[in-house]
């Protein structure tokens, strides 16, 4: 034996501690899964990590001890979970973070033109014309013709010339599916960061907003996943290797529409880049390879398969609208494809300013003038 050798006593402590630090990883991975620092053991994390993590574990615990008297946590089962209200907090802080220089932001030139449930006075008003509805008739702008043009007498003589209407808006019922791609190029520069606010401030508006909006999200790489809001602030589910998967992302994302009959459908697709896989749906399929992950059978044309899932979206009558954060100048040749077959639109801009692109895009598109 070397002068170095550990004795067997001294090896099996070493092996002892080993155990007990894997122990503790895991029960420090459990509580980042469930959100609940509250159970863990303040001596324990001590005596293997030393008292600066135990410091910094009994601040954790109190932070969350706050937040549930708060009323911003409950807990569920062995999960500490955001109540509504703090999912309010959060998703307002979102929007305020996006709006911050709204003014600054164009909003589109897409115009709706289908009529959809519910109606709200405009912001500006027009001569009466045959087939206007007298209870659109703005009193005060009407009453301030006619003194414009006999002066401030009394009584004051309205004529037909006079009368202006206020036209309503109409807002259409809307679901949307919000697509965050979460593949490894996206998790440099802040791009998935950006991504995942804006569909926090996207659920902050509807819920305030448009209570009868339908809102879902998927994020996606090589794999396709269903998520919650609330599931937003955190990462436990992030999976950005294997590729990136546009094909089975647009599928899940149609068929999550297909539930709705009435009002519009569109999907919101926030990515960085191109589609490096896609799975075929033909059994014998030659081209194809067996994906060691997911076992669906990989073929070779990513593009075709691609664009193919966009032509049902767009038979569907799903409007795919999709915002590209710093990409690489080759990506805009797929977009434009994608933008051509749906009639969509292809968004490009900067992690930090695409989130006003997207908000106002979406209220735009609530509102066209009715009569």
């Amino acid at each position: 034996m070397g002068p170095d050798s550990l004795s067997l006593q001294d090896a099996l402590r070493v092996m002892s501690e080993l155990n007990d630090l894997e122990a503790l990883e895991r029960r420090l991975r459990y509580a980042q899964r469930t959100n609940d620092v509250t159970s863990l053991d303040l001596a324990e994390i001590e005596r293997l990590l030393g008292e600066e993590a135990r410091w910094m574990a009994e601040r954790m615990q109190e932070v969350a001890r706050v937040l549930e008297d708060a009323g911003l946590i409950r807990r569920k089962g062995n999960e500490l979970l955001l109540t509504p209200r703090a999912m309010r907090r959060v998703g307002e802080h979102a929007l305020k973070d996006i709006f911050g220089n709204v003014d600054a932001a164009p909003a589109g030139d897409h115009t709706l033109t289908r009529r959809g449930a519910g109606l709200e006075p405009g912001d500006e008003t027009k001569r009466f014309a045959w087939g206007d509805a007298f209870g659109l008739v703005d009193t005060s702008r009407t009453v301030m013709n006619a003194v414009l043009r006999d002066g401030a007498t009394t009584p004051v003589r309205v004529t037909a010339d006079d009368f202006e209407v206020r036209p309503t808006l109409a807002l259409t019922q809307c679901s949307t599916v919000i697509m965050l791609d979460m593949s490894y190029s996206m998790m440099q520069g802040g791009r998935f960061q950006a991504g995942r606010r804006i569909a926090i401030a996207l659920d902050s508006l509807i819920r305030s907003k448009y209570p009868k909006d339908n809102l879902y999200i998927i994020a996606f790489s090589y794999v396709v996943l269903s998520l919650k809001p609330e599931q937003l602030l955190d990462s436990y589910w992030v999976q950005y290797g294997g590729g990136t998967n546009f094909q089975q992302a647009l599928r899940q994302a149609r068929q999550t529409l297909a539930r709705h009959h009435i009002g519009t459908k569109q999907i919101v697709f926030i990515t960085d880049g191109e589609p490096t896989t896609a799975y075929s749906s033909w059994d014998d399929d030659d081209e194809a390879v067996i994906d060691p992950v997911t076992g669906l059978k990989r073929i070779p044309d990513v593009t075709e398969e691609t664009l193919r899932e966009v032509m049902r979206c767009t038979q569907d009558r799903i409007t795919l609208n999709t915002f590209i954060l710093d990409s690489h100048p080759a990506t805009g040749d797929l977009m434009r494809n994608m933008a051509r077959i749906n009639r969509g639109r292809a968004f490009f801009g900067s992690a930090q300013d695409i989130g006003k692109y997207v908000l106002l895009d979406y209220v735009h598109n609530k509102k066209h003038t009715v009569g």
